[in-house]
């Protein structure tokens, strides 16, 4: 069985502002702000990527850092993201 995978909600407007990205929620009158880590997440998922993706993504960004924290953070992120309709899962890869 495959990973689920991720992307951005397409219906946010989005701002990169650099170390950190603004995203407009115009249905439900919402701002959300991303940063440093998220905002390199974020960025990312404009197109599908599975959790391990993003881990590796990250792992290339702060090899210093284990991989388990690396997990830790994409699900962190992930959770918080889904929570708040900022990314939705677009099934298995």
């Amino acid at each position: 069985m495959s990973a689920p995978r991720y992307v951005r909600n397409p219906t946010l407007l989005a701002d990169d502002l650099g170390d950190s990205v603004v995203i407009l929620d115009a249905d439900r009158a919402r701002v959300i702000e991303f940063n440093g880590t998220g905002a390199r997440l974020w960025r990312r998922l404009a197109t599908p990527a599975a959790a391990t993706e993003l881990s590796d993504l990250l792992a290339a960004a702060y090899p210093r850092v284990g991989r388990e924290t690396l997990a830790e953070d994409v699900e962190r992120f992930l959770r918080a993201a889904l929570a708040c309709q900022a990314v939705r899962e677009v099934g298995a890869g």
